[in-house]
């Protein structure tokens, strides 16, 4: 492999940036490895445990609304043993910094003119000594920065945000300086100069002030806050008024760039108050004034105390600029004593209680919290007590009396140095219970509490912090309510009883260093810019973020330094707890495990045993001999999986109960990827502002402690296994093995969940490595818009997750070939860090996509040809793993080499790795069921998305063969790759893809190269459901085709009488004559199924008769009625539908009188009815007899029946000549005067029926005398008419050229019959007479 000392590729081949950034499990540079197969299926399994636990956590510890039962309550808990102590001040430097060298000494001299306090977001302690400001940085104890740019002494000082849009980016707050004649504004800029080791600790800040030259002459104000949006409010001192310092940007017409509004006079909202507002006392008295305040910017509230006390609430609006007073809660020392009589208080403390949004949430949670001199607690609520009660009305809803009985501390600060905590001695200096009083200062955050209790008169005595924090074990009911080694105290009488969980703290007293002036929490380090969705658990379950966030840590500054106060957590107290049992006292061990249950206990457990990095070191002991004893316990005390039902067992993992072991490691696993799972991977509008939303710090803890817990079960990987030897051969042991086994199933899922998150992270740090703008803009609008609603869970668990991960692995890609790097120094970084990320088939497809490149880049044929041979070779192994707009991308680029193989092959090969179980042919096999919930549909529209791009290659090579031909060039070269083009689609063993391509082929008109090719699959497509009628001529004439000329009579005689296709009744007569003939082509059978042919014609010609019938009977309806729009629905259904006889009789011919139809219909079907023909025949006789002349009459029926003789003679049933022969005889009678004689046989004749069957049906008539011919005239005149037959008949005999045969002449009866007619003849008769007599010598002459 070639190398790179310092181009472009450099930048892509640098070594990992990320300590944890490779991942172990898959292969790190070697291509022909195989990559580990990524079961989707398993890691939804797993993920699913991982939500239902992150459900039970959000729902673990009730709220704090749901735990103060009662109007007040007492039930604290003081910690029985060493190592259950729940603060602790850490040892040296690390638990307190003395004040810089000679800020003491002059803080004693200025001490009137001094005060001090805490900035955490800046990582500063301030100290003001006259007119000077000092900001101290406590992180490492040295660096001071001082302001004295002005002259007055400094009385107050206070940090808020600053506005977006008034100074220059880099400031975020500003110092708010309040002397006794003005109000000075400082910016602040503080900008992280050091990256954290780890998550723990944050950047350390350089921070800068700037002179904004905002100065605003006032008098001394105090208790100064800021919202998050940049408003700031004050109070002040003497007249106690509220204020509001208003800055901006530039002047206006009608402000000031810096401006000062007191809230609580006319000039303020005082008079934009109705008078009825009065009674607010807004304008405060002498001993009302207002104190302190404190902003709620979740609620968008500010509240104020005052002396008396009073509490005021205010609301900014919705949009954060007003300033509305809500309420007013007065009589709260009334309130406080109804609900527990104490001596008097004062409140010293004002705290937002911080808002836990949890769905189907009430208002009524506490929001404010206020700490009493005496140490209790007093809960406001905004909530409805009674009808008519304003909603927004404040109330005091609960109070929380201090903690009694406490222990004293050490009366030497410096013994709680300890890691261990404060430990009561052995022999207690002071026996006496410590009394809570004498509260000065307070503070509070996330369920804790610090209070800031006053020794007494002596100033030189040290300040004790009672520490409040709450009882998790016991609020989280995860042991017994009562652990049996607790000192606990019952709550105040009044206080509500029932099964709710009633408020329970730890309690306990820390001396420090110096008199107290500031306390705050140490602000915890944001793992994300969005934060993860819910749900979430409160902020005060550390049994949840125990192991995936540091220890929380408080600061108090004294006049001697800064104190630093540490929480313990659960497994803090495991941890000693471990220590103590290694050292023989087993009993806090045995009292944890009562207290926090078996899965808590053994979650904790994987912790230590795993080396979790948010483990403290305050025990004083290495963190093996936990680590041992930890990893001893989950062998030996976690239980083991079993059936829950009592006799028998199921299959399912519904009917076991797992180990403390897996319920541990789920546990642990969950709550160590809590920080990111439910969180989104970027941030950012547009590509080029995108971000990791996790902060990367984040990322690489949670990867560590992913990375030790998977070396730890590695290492142990009997942890979820059990010996077959355990098991005899009961039923009850087959129980628990399959127990066993599902156990193990359920933790190899979440081991490969843990396996695939380390990589993820990798894959998400790689991406930052490289540039996430620019990676997502090679990637394209759609990813990106995929990308910023893709969270780590979708990404690690989903199909949707790892098709964007491939996007963008590709885009990786793409940049750094673009760069001019191989793709096999690629693959191997890639490989390397996320494996699973970019797999074999990943390295083959970018391998390919390289070859392709080179193939359309060079110029020799030789080396072109084996590039894309290369190409088309890697390509198929990765086909799976191919996009359809990749694939149509590379085909093109095939097409454009002229590459057939290419061009055909590939699509066909993805089209059978998109459907690898065959399950879209199957939809299709199925007749593409309706609906689109089929899952099989979408393997269905991938696999003929492939066909098309298929057959948009034929056609593209059509295409280029036609111009050229147009060109008048050779095209030999598009002839030779149109024609390999063809054959690698005909030589496909995909019966799905011949039919997708035969179809194709019949709509672009191309059945003859069909029909030569015969290809394998065609009859039987042609066959198949849905049938079409392109499909069906296209069938019979390939039967034709191939001489089997039954088949094609049989599918046309199918079209001819299916009902899909629309057809009209002459198409239809058409195909079923085609019919006809070609099953007359049939040749006779050596297997004697000549038979069947037989009668498969004759059925064939009857249907082709009966159709023709009604193409008749159409043509005469319509002749008849035109289209008259009653009639249409039948007419359009005689036109289109073959009909029966019976139907064409029934339904049309006899309803519409179509006589002629009748008797076609007679004819047609041998129907013999002779009263029903002869009724016909006079019906038609009437219709030829309406209107005209007689004459006209006669010359009409004569023409018609002429023509229906042509027709239907000799048939008996439509044509029954001796009933016709007497009709027209008897009307020729009639109308003897208008016809001539021999009308009627005349009229017969020349419709072509033979003179001797004429004759005998009037010889007949004559001879039968049926009336009227029974009478001598009419007699008579039929004599007359047979002398005209008989005359007419010799002559057509004695015609030259005649057509009958003289041997066919009966001359010797027909001599007979006119010397019988002259006998009979009347003398009167002589013109009748005399044509028998010439008859009687032309017969004997001639004949």
């Amino acid at each position: 492999m070639a190398s790179f000392g310092g181009g472009p590729a450099a930048s892509f081949v640098r070594p990992p940036q990320h300590q944890y950034a490779s991942s172990s499990g898959v292969a790190q540079t070697s291509l022909s490895s195989k990559s580990p197969t990524i079961n989707l299926t398993t890691l939804a399994k797993a993920s699913d445990v991982l939500n239902g636990l992150f459900e039970k956590d959000a729902q673990m510890v009730p709220e704090l609304r749901d735990t103060l039962a009662g109007s007040s309550s007492s039930a604290y808990n003081i910690p029985p043993h060493r190592s259950w102590a729940p603060f602790f001040r850490p040892d040296g430097l690390e638990g307190f910094k003395s004040m810089p060298t000679g800020v003491f000494d002059e803080y004693d001299e200025v001490r009137p003119h001094c005060c001090m306090g805490i900035f955490p977001e800046i990582q500063r302690a301030w100290i003001t000594l006259n007119n000077r400001l000092l900001l101290w940085d406590y992180t490492d104890g040295s660096d001071i920065r001082t302001f004295e740019d002005q002259p007055d002494v400094i009385l107050h000082v206070g940090l808020v945000k600053a506005k977006h849009d008034v100074f220059i980016d880099e400031i975020r707050y500003l110092l708010v300086l309040s002397t006794s004649k003005s109000l000075i504004l400082i910016g602040v800029a503080a900008i992280p100069i050091t990256v954290p080791s780890s998550a723990v600790e944050p950047p350390r800040l350089d921070v800068k002030l700037y002179d904004t030259g905002f100065t605003y002459p006032a008098k001394e104000m105090q208790a100064i806050v800021g919202t998050k949006s940049g408003r700031i409010f004050m109070c002040g001192v003497e007249d106690g008024y509220l204020y509001e310092l208003i800055y901006r940007s530039s002047e206006g017409w009608f402000s000031n760039k810096l401006s000062l509004i007191c809230h609580s006079t006319a000039g303020g909202i005082a008079g934009l108050l109705p008078v009825t507002l009065s009674s607010w006392r807004l304008v405060p008295t002498t001993d009302d004034r207002i104190v302190s305040l404190v902003v709620d910017d979740d609620r968008h509230y500010l509240y104020t105390l005052t002396q008396r006390p009073h509490i005021s609430m205010f609301s900014f609006g919705p949009g954060g600029d007003a300033l509305t007073i809500k309420t007013t809660l007065k009589n709260i020392h009334g309130d406080a004593n109804r609900i527990a009589p104490s001596e008097s208080f004062s409140i010293v403390g004002l705290h937002v209680i911080r808002k836990h949004v949890r769905p189907n949430d009430s208002n009524d949670q506490p929001q404010l919290m206020a700490v009493t001199s005496t140490g209790a607690r007093l809960y406001f609520s905004k909530h409805r007590y009674m009808i008519g009660m304003d909603p927004d009305a404040l109330q005091l809803v609960h109070v929380r009396l201090a903690p009694q009985n406490l222990r004293h501390p050490p009366a030497d600060p410096g013994s709680s140095f300890r890691g261990a905590g404060y430990i009561p001695a052995a022999t207690p200096a002071n026996t006496a219970p410590f009394v809570v009083n004498r509260i000065e200062g307070s503070c509070h955050a996330a369920g804790i509490t610090l209070e800031r209790q006053c020794p007494g008169d002596d100033p030189e005595k040290s300040d004790y912090i009672v520490c409040v924090s709450p009882d998790l074990a016991t609020l989280s009911s995860l042991g017994p309510v009562h652990a049996p080694s607790y000192a606990q105290y019952s709550a105040f009488p009044g206080s509500a009883g029932g099964p709710r969980t009633v408020l329970t703290e730890y309690a306990t007293v820390m001396s420090i260093s110096g008199n107290a002036w500031d306390m705050c929490e140490v602000p915890s380090v944001p793992t994300s810019i969005k934060p993860p969705e819910s749900p979430a658990p409160l902020v005060t379950n550390e049994l949840v973020t125990q192991f995936s966030e540091p220890q929380r840590k408080f600061l108090v500054i004294t006049n001697m330094g800064l104190n630093l106060i540490v929480k313990r957590r659960a497994i803090d107290f495991l941890s000693a707890s471990l220590i103590e049992a290694d050292m023989g006292n087993q009993s806090a061990l045995q009292d944890f495990f009562t207290s926090f249950g078996r899965d808590q206990t053994c979650a904790m457990l994987f912790a230590l045993a795993s080396g979790n990095t948010f483990l403290s070191s305050d025990a004083g002991q290495p963190p093996s001999v936990a680590a041992n004893h930890a990893k001893g316990m989950l062998f030996s005390q976690s239980g083991k999986p079993v059936f829950k039902e009592a006799v028998g067992y199921g299959g399912g993992d519904g009917n076991i109960a797992f180990s403390g072991r897996h319920a541990g490691f789920a546990l642990y696993f969950a709550r160590v990827i809590r920080p990111i799972w439910r969180a989104h991977i970027t941030v950012g509008e547009v590509p080029k502002a995108l971000k990791s939303n996790v902060a990367e710090q984040t990322l690489i803890v949670v990867q560590q402690n992913l990375e030790s817990l998977r070396n730890f079960l590695s290492t142990n990987p009997h942890l979820f296994d059990s010996s077959q030897g355990e098991f005899a051969g009961s039923s009850r042991a087959t129980a628990e093995q399959e127990a066993w086994k599902a156990e193990n199933a359920s933790a190899s899922s979440l081991k490969a969940l843990v396996s695939q998150t380390i990589e993820a992270i990798s894959f998400v740090l790689l991406l930052q490595d490289y540039g996430l703008p620019q990676v997502a803009t090679l990637a394209g609008d759609a990813i990106f818009k995929r990308l910023i609603g893709l969270q780590y869970r979708a990404l690690i668990t989903t199909k949707d997750g790892r098709d964007v991960a491939r996007a963008l692995v590709t885009a990786v890609i793409n940049q750094q070939i673009a760069q001019q790097t191989s793709v096999d120094t690629i693959s191997d970084v890639l490989q390397s860090r996320c494996g699973s990320f970019c797999s074999m088939d990943d390295v083959k497809y970018f391998k390919a996509q390289e070859s392709l490149r080179k193939a359309t880049e060079t110029s020799n044929p030789e080396e072109r040809a084996r590039c894309l041979q290369e190409s088309l070779k890697l390509f198929a192994d990765g086909a799976r793993i191919m996009e359809l707009q990749s694939l149509t991308d590379i085909v093109e680029d095939y097409r454009r080499c002229s590459y057939a193989s290419g061009a055909v092959f590939l699509p066909l090969r993805c089209a059978q790795e998109f459907d690898a179980t065959n399950e879209g042919r199957e939809y299709w096999l199925m007749g593409c069921p309706a609906g689109d919930a089929d899952p099989r549909k979408l393997l269905y529209e991938r696999r003929w998305a492939c066909y098309q791009i298929c057959v948009d290659s034929l056609s593209t090579f059509d295409d280029r063969l036609a111009d050229a031909i147009k060109k008048g060039e050779p095209g030999l070269e598009q002839d030779a790759a149109r024609t390999r083009a063809y054959q690698l689609a005909f030589e496909s063993q995909d019966y799905a893809f011949h039919c997708f391509f035969y179809d194709w082929l019949i709509d672009r008109g191309m059945t003859e190269e069909l029909l030569e090719y015969r290809p394998m699959f065609l009859e039987d497509h042609l066959q198949r459901e849905p049938r079409t009628l392109d499909k069906l001529n296209f069938l019979w004439q390939y039967y034709v085709k191939t001489d089997q000329s039954l088949r094609a009579a049989k599918v046309l005689a199918d079209i001819a009488e299916s009902t899909e296709f629309n057809l009209l009744l002459d198409k239809r007569i058409e195909y079923l004559t085609l019919a006809v003939n070609n099953a007359k082509s049939h040749p006779s059978s050596e297997f004697g199924r000549q038979e069947a042919a037989v009668e498969f014609l004759t059925d064939l010609e009857e249907k082709l008769e009966v159709a023709q019938v009604q193409r008749e009977v159409y043509h005469n309806l319509t002749t008849k009625l035109g289209t008259p729009k009653g009639e249409d629905a039948r007419l359009r259904h005689l036109e289109s539908t073959l009909l029966n006889i019976t139907q064409l009789y029934g339904d049309y011919a006899d309803p519409y009188e179509l006589y002629v139809s009748k008797l076609l219909i007679f004819k047609v079907s041998d129907h013999r009815d002779h009263r029903l023909t002869r009724a016909t025949w006079e019906a038609v006789v009437s219709e030829c007899r309406i209107g005209a002349t007689s004459e006209e009459q006669m010359s009409n029926l004569s023409a018609t029946v002429s023509a229906l003789a042509s027709r239907f003679f000799p048939s008996e049933a439509a044509f029954p000549l001796d009933d016709i022969a007497l009709l027209l005889e008897k009307l020729a009678l009639e109308n003897r005067h208008d016809v001539s004689h021999g009308w009627a046989p005349r009229t017969l004749a020349s419709g072509g029926v033979p003179h001797p069957t004429i004759f005998d049906a009037f010889h007949n008539m004559y001879e039968s005398q049926i009336p009227p011919f029974n009478v001598q005239d009419a007699v008579q005149f039929l004599s007359s008419d047979i002398a005209v037959l008989i005359s007419d008949w010799l002559d057509a005999a004695i015609r030259p050229q005649s057509s009958i045969a003289r041997g066919e002449f009966p001359a010797n009866m027909l001599d007979e019959a006119v010397n019988q007619y002259l006998r009979e003849l009347e003398s009167h008769r002589a013109e009748t007479r005399q044509l028998y007599e010439n008859l009687r010598v032309k017969i004997r002459r001639n004949f």
